[in-house]
């Protein structure tokens, strides 16, 4: 199902459509529900798309989903204070394994 919006005399509609499947194969589009002039749609629409979301288990239009929880664990005493300084340091540091501080070739 989609819907689509239909002009008639001048004035736009939306409409509920189905597609299905004729004898033959061919696809076919008949509508299901006029739901009433675009102009004059305004919350009222709300309704029936929240039930709609809601017999399909979705989350209704508007609702917020629940915050995420956040922690904050505190770093490791000094851990910046080295990280910092050797930060563009081409050196190898006693605790890198295979660093060769060489620099390569550009």
């Amino acid at each position: 199902m989609h819907v689509k919006l239909t002009t008639s005399g001048g004035r736009r509609y939306v409409q509920l459509v189905e597609s299905y499947r004729d004898e033959a194969g061919r696809v076919k589009k008949r509508t299901v529900a006029t739901l009433g002039r675009a102009e004059q749609v305004d919350g009222s629409l709300d309704a029936v798309i929240n039930g709609l979301l809601k017999i399909t288990g979705r989350e209704p239009m508007g609702a917020k989903p629940p915050a995420p929880t956040v922690s904050f664990e505190s770093a490791r005493a000094l851990g910046n204070v080295w990280a910092l300084p050797n930060f563009g340091s081409r050196s190898a540091s006693p605790g890198c394994a295979g660093c060769s501080g060489a620099r390569a070739a550009p």
